[in-house]
């Protein structure tokens, strides 16, 4: 496990759920966060937290808050991508609206976020990306779409792992 000191942990989604519920726990263990939430307003800073508005939709929104993270704190040690939305979509459903909007915030936001921190989880020399999926990616329910994105995190975890971990990180 990562040690505490003065690491620095970004955690997307951490208004409410299990993003707020990692939120605590981290600063609990001593950890400094910076929180990725749509309304910043949501949760007080402290000395050990930090909030930015951070939209999994929009693809300038994850640069910025890395980057107010790093001028902040001086870099980025881990992030967790935690920003997820649950709209029901059945294959016999018509229409891909909403289909569209949790691929732009379930797979997307994550694959953008974990590129703008890249850089800096490199520099660090212990660098650790934890996605969240759920086991609706490995035992498809009533809602498949919900499955075909989560499905797409864990293969978006595999590739990092393949392509990033060993050669940026220094991990044989």
């Amino acid at each position: 496990m990562l040690e505490v000191g003065n690491r620095i942990v970004m955690v997307s989604g951490a208004s409410r759920g299990i993003g707020r519920g990692v939120v605590d726990r981290l600063l609990s263990a001593g950890f400094r966060v910076s929180a990725g939430l749509r309304d910043p307003s949501r949760l007080a800073e402290s000395e050990r937290l930090m909030t930015h508005r951070y939209d999994a939709k929009d693809a300038k929104s994850p640069i910025s808050w890395v980057n107010a993270t790093v001028a902040r704190w001086g870099g980025v040690d881990a992030i967790v991508n935690a920003a997820g939305i649950n709209p029901k979509v059945r294959v016999s459903d018509e229409g891909e609206s909403e289909l569209d909007e949790m691929w732009r915030v379930n797979v997307k936001g994550p694959l953008r976020l974990i590129r703008a921190s890249l850089p800096h989880l490199a520099v660090c020399g212990h660098g650790r990306v934890i996605n969240l999926g759920s086991l609706a990616g490995e035992r498809v329910g009533s809602n498949v779409g919900y499955a075909m994105t989560k499905f797409a995190v864990v293969a978006l975890t595999h590739g990092i792992r393949r392509e990033v971990a060993r050669p940026a990180f220094g991990r044989r």
